[in-house]
């Protein structure tokens, strides 16, 4: 089933391609942004703390 919003976590599969933004980042006033494509699993998040989970929301969406 697709995701009902534009927030995913780590590890989840990427139904929505796009521009995603940590939100734990955007929350710590840092800036994360990742490209991630259709049938992808979110990653963690580099710039995040250990063990570096990361909420992403969708930025931009492109076509499938």
């Amino acid at each position: 089933m697709p995701n009902s919003s534009n927030n995913y976590k780590s590890g989840e599969l990427c139904d929505q391609p796009g521009r995603y933004q940590c939100l734990d980042c955007q929350w710590a006033e840092m800036e994360s942004t990742i490209e991630v494509k259709l049938g992808v699993i979110f990653p963690y998040c580099k710039s995040c703390p250990p063990p570096h989970d990361a909420t992403w929301h969708l930025l931009s969406g492109k076509a499938a």
